[in-house]
This record gives structure tokens, sequence and C-alpha cells, in this order.
């Protein structure tokens, strides 16, 4: 991710928007992250503690590949993303617990900005947010799609779906405006049995 630095005590006047275009989410500089997060071949690392000998805390390792060992890899995968693989492992033995518990953080959520849910760039009625509602206070084995769509609002991200072999691409905004470069976006990919998994390369936003 690229960062820019920034001197509060000097005026800055220079309007040449040409200047930042590598800074922005256009068309171009999204293809260009997919094609190189698909041509480069990821290597499954199984993910380990690693301590730092000076402060004794635990660092966020290394992982190349990371796919969820629940059967909701979708939803696994964006709470990863959201509060970080350390969080993840913290959960223990109470995946359940802990899916039950931000699906409900996610309903509250909708009850209460369900203009925000509908202005994402996918169509949303007043019927399919009860649908996303009652899905949520159900068991169910995997995260539809349209949840989906309300949990990248709900987490301020971004997301591309890649199918299989990536013969298509799913996009998924948190707002309408897909050229708002403070939202992080990632790619997740589905592999032929349905499974979602993220590359830690992708990890990054795309800008």
């Amino acid at each position: 991710m690229s960062s820019l630095t920034y001197y509060p005590n000097k005026l800055f006047n220079e309007y040449n928007i040409s200047l930042y275009k590598k800074f922005m989410l256009t068309k171009e500089t999204k293809d260009d992250f997919v094609y190189s997060a698909m041509k480069r071949e990821p290597t499954v690392v199984e993910p380990e503690k690693v301590m730092d000998q000076n402060k004794e805390s635990e660092i966020e390792p290394e992982v190349e590949l990371f796919q969820p060992r629940q059967q909701d890899t979708l939803f696994w995968c964006l709470y990863v993303l959201h509060h970080g693989y350390q969080e993840y492992q913290r959960i223990g033995h109470n995946y359940g617990v802990k899916e039950l518990e931000e699906k409900q953080r996610l309903a509250a959520f909708i009850n209460e900005n369900k203009s925000r849910i509908k202005s994402t760039n996918h169509k949303v009625t007043n019927v399919l947010v009860q649908e996303i509602l009652s899905e949520l206070m159900t068991s169910q084995k995997e995260t539809s799609l349209s949840v989906l769509g309300a949990l990248t609002v709900f987490y301020d991200m971004n997301v591309l779906l890649i199918c299989p072999e990536g013969r298509c691409m799913l996009e998924y905004w948190a707002t309408a405006d897909q050229t708002d470069s403070e939202k992080h976006t990632y790619v997740l990919f589905k592999d032929k049995y349905g499974n979602i998994e993220h590359r830690w390369s992708g990890y990054q936003p795309v800008v």
C-alpha cells in the first residue's frame, strides 16, 4: 500500500490530477492488481505464532494462502480481513458462538442503517433487506452473496470475488462510489468446490 508524506507547515498548491493516477482506484489499476494476484502461485503455509524476543508479543504470521477450516469460508475470510488473524486464533473452539454474535451485530447494524445497505453497487430492496435479516437470525451453512454485500458495508471494505479459474469476477462495493480510495479493496478466490480463500499477497488494498 502506497503512502504519502504530509508537511502540515507547507502550503501545497499542485492541482495536476495526472500526478495522482497511481493512487486512484481505476479500472486499469484494479485489473492489474487482480491479474497479478491470479498469476502468482500461492504456497500454503501453516500459520504459527511468532514471538518478538524484545516485546514478547505475537506477530502476525506471514501466510500466503488462508482458507478457513470452518464450513462458512466466506464469512470467516471477511472476519479475518476485518479483525485480523490473531483475533481469529483467539476464538479457540467457540467459532459457532462468535459467528452468531457477529451476525447479531450485523443485524443490529442493518436495522439502524438500512439506507447505507441500499447505497452499494448492487440493488437492495426492502424485501431483500428482510431476507438478509432472516438469514442472519437462522443457522446457515454458507453466507449468501446478499449478506456478503451487507458485510462489506458493515466492515467498510470492498470485495472482489474471483470465480473458479478466473472465469468471472463479482464486485461488491461498500458504497456506490467505486472511486472512494479511503476503503480497502480485497480479492477473494472461490475454488471449484465452492470454498473461499484469500491470499496474503493480495491483502493490501487496491490503490
